[in-house]
């Protein structure tokens, strides 16, 4: 006997082209949501980074040498140092491979502290 079927195409197009384009809108959903919380990162620690370099708080019980007179003279050579330090790590965190331990191959001297 001989069974013949007629398949219409729209059966076709609704079994995958739905779905993938559901994907590919979650991902670049996903992919904006990451890129939003990497620009408030980014905004917080420049924040931080301007706070700690400008603003002279008030001295302990009215003492005229306190606040920003009173730290050393390389204050703000070294936390600028801090914060690109800050921002390094991210950027080697951020830019490990994706694969179980990757952080073990990336982060080589900090390895032992994950062992169990």
């Amino acid at each position: 006997e001989d069974y013949s079927v007629k398949l219409d195409f729209s059966f076709l197009a609704f079994s995958v082209v739905f779905p993938l384009t559901f994907l590919i809108q979650s991902v670049f959903s996903r992919r904006d949501q990451a890129l939003q919380r990497l620009l408030d990162f980014k905004s917080a620690l420049l924040s931080t980074a301007l706070f700690t370099l400008t603003v002279d708080w008030a001295a302990t019980n009215g003492d005229p040498t306190g606040g920003r007179l009173s730290l050393p003279s390389n204050f703000n050579k070294v936390a600028l140092e801090d914060l690109r330090n800050i921002l390094q790590l991210v950027y080697e965190y951020l830019s490990m491979p994706s694969v179980t331990h990757a952080r073990h191959y990336v982060f080589k001297p900090k390895q032992h502290a994950t062992r169990r």
